[in-house]
């Protein structure tokens, strides 16, 4: 099972709380990024993680186009 770490800012969706640096894996994250498709830019494959530019502004934007609650 694929696992991806979360990059950007804390993401509160209807159904799954999402915090910047931690690892999600199993049938509810595939499931929620088939849902949002733009859950695949910021949540980063572990194994990819290291070789990833780490823009945080970029990654917030997302967040921020995703909607739900989102803060700090």
């Amino acid at each position: 099972m694929k696992k991806y770490i979360y990059v950007g800012k804390k993401l509160e969706l209807p159904e799954f709380l999402f915090i910047k640096g931690t690892v999600y894996y199993g049938e509810d994250i595939e499931k929620l990024i088939e849902k949002y498709p733009l859950l695949s830019k910021i949540l980063i494959s572990v194994e990819d993680y290291p070789k990833i530019d780490k823009n945080s502004q970029y990654f917030d934007s997302i967040v921020d186009e995703i909607g739900g609650k989102n803060g700090l």
